[in-house]
């Protein structure tokens, strides 16, 4: 979930400006393809006209992977601010981008992709530098939260904030204190407990420090839309999470994405319509116009307890255990109306002995074995009863199996009566001594005596 949070915004973020930079192809770029494809463009002031900027170093870089980049080559500006690198793979197969800094900043193109072996000539505006901040708001920050995840008792996040600085000059980030003020960074907020941080699009080149309210980063903030995403884990410790955010800047607008189903409380966000991100529907909460350093809660409810997940949960313990206490109920009616309510009772254990070697697949193994078999029985008659509420089974397929599998049960709560092995049978009123034979006189021990006689014969 988290890779693939990454992958999406920071591939938005490079086909967004591939589109807005690349244009028709020039002639000239056409007529290189011979000899390699040739990138050319040009360096201008943005505070100032979009003057020429001579003398500066553009940075030309190859992609590697989505969101990484290497650096491959180097050239100065001419007086007029020009650029140009030659011998490039002109296929299309290979994504391009070039940077410069200036005035501590660092400005960048989006990502550019040769057709046709051209590409338009590519314009780096840069601008005047600033420390202050004070022209830097957010114009939009989303917050994706994944499902949760309940045996590592984590809730993915991603996070993806649309910075709008209203100057004409760059926020440049202060990463060392100076004049005896403490840095300036573009800072972000995490809520507390926040871990496993990755960051993606919009900090490629910058420095990331840890602050006490999250994280903060020394990348540019030139006049005008700046992205940055970045993803996260929020560890959850029972069935309800108070989703807690702050704005770092003034914002005009913060959005929660839940996934559907995700039950939520709170006064503090408005619900929207359910929106599909990552294939995948969710529930969409906004606050609009929010101030700076503006504390906003989302209530999460209902959430799995985290913790490895149980073999069953607590309404199926209840129905399991209804299902229990009417076999047992049945069981004892067969034995009450089979005479058998001594044998029940381990009074008689004869009864128990034989039904249990009568059934050894059930009475056979070690305790856990025969637990575990009891807990497939009540899921098996749990899942019957299910089916049939349904419909998906006919009654007759219905009452077939639940009978043969309760009678499997019987046999084996029967099989785990205490059973006497070694005590001698007892024979019930009305019934022969087996062990004899019937033609088998009795013997002495074994007959009553008579009134008035003694053991042994005498008086």
């Amino acid at each position: 979930m988290r890779s693939r949070i990454l992958a999406l915004l920071s591939c938005a973020v490079i086909a967004l400006c591939a589109l807005l930079a690349n244009g028709a192809p020039t002639a000239a770029a056409q007529v290189a393809a011979a000899s390699g494809a040739t990138l050319s463009g040009s360096v201008v002031n943005g505070t100032h006209g979009n003057a020429p900027v001579s003398g500066t170093q553009v940075l030309l870089q190859t992609y590697v992977s989505h969101a990484s980049a290497q650096d491959s080559a180097t050239v100065t500006t001419d007086a007029q601010g020009r650029y140009t690198f030659a011998g490039l793979d002109g296929s299309g197969a290979t994504t391009y981008a070039v940077y410069t800094r200036f005035q501590g900043g660092t400005f960048a193109s989006g990502a550019i992709t040769f057709a046709n072996d051209a590409v338009a000539p590519q314009t780096l505006t840069v601008y005047d530098a600033t420390a202050s901040d004070a022209n830097v708001r957010v114009a939009l920050t989303t917050l994706l939260l994944g499902a949760p995840d309940q045996r590592t008792g984590l809730i993915p996040v991603g996070e993806f904030v649309t910075f709008d600085n209203t100057g004409h000059t760059a926020y440049v980030p202060a990463v060392a204190p100076s004049g005896g003020q403490p840095m300036g960074l573009l800072r972000f907020w995490l809520p507390a407990g926040a871990r496993n941080l990755s960051v993606g699009a919009g900090f490629e080149g910058a420095q990331i420090l840890q602050v006490n309210t999250g994280f903060a980063t020394s990348a540019t903030v030139p006049p005008g839309k700046s992205q940055f995403a970045f993803v996260f884990d929020l560890p959850y410790s029972s069935t309800q999470y108070l989703l807690d955010y702050k704005t770092e800047y003034p914002t005009a607008q913060v959005a929660v994405l839940a996934p559907v189903g995700t039950r939520t409380a709170g006064a503090e966000f408005v619900a929207q319509p359910s929106v599909t991100a990552l294939g995948q529907q969710y529930d969409l909460y906004t606050r609009d116009n929010v101030a700076g350093s503006v504390h906003l809660h989302l209530q999460l409810i209902g959430l799995p307890l985290p913790g490895e997940r149980p073999d069953l949960d607590f309404t199926q313990l209840l129905a399991l255990g209804g299902a229990l206490a009417l076999l047992l109920a049945l069981l004892l009616a067969l034995y009450v109306r089979r005479g058998d309510l001594a044998q029940a009772f381990g009074l008689t254990p004869g009864s128990a002995v034989a039904l249990a070697a009568a059934t050894p697949a059930q009475s056979g193994g070690s305790v856990q074995e025969r637990e575990a078999e009891r807990k497939r029985l009540l899921k098996a008659l749990l899942a019957l009863e299910n089916a049939h509420a349904a419909g998906s089974i006919s009654t007759a397929d219905y009452e077939v199996r639940v009978g043969r599998t309760r009678a499997t049960l019987r046999g084996l709560l029967a099989a785990e009566l205490p059973a006497q092995a070694d005590a001698p049978t007892v024979p019930m009123a009305g019934q022969s001594n087996e062990a004899a034979p019937p033609d088998a006189p009795t013997s002495a021990a074994a007959q009553p005596a008579e009134p008035g006689s003694t053991k042994g014969g005498g008086r």
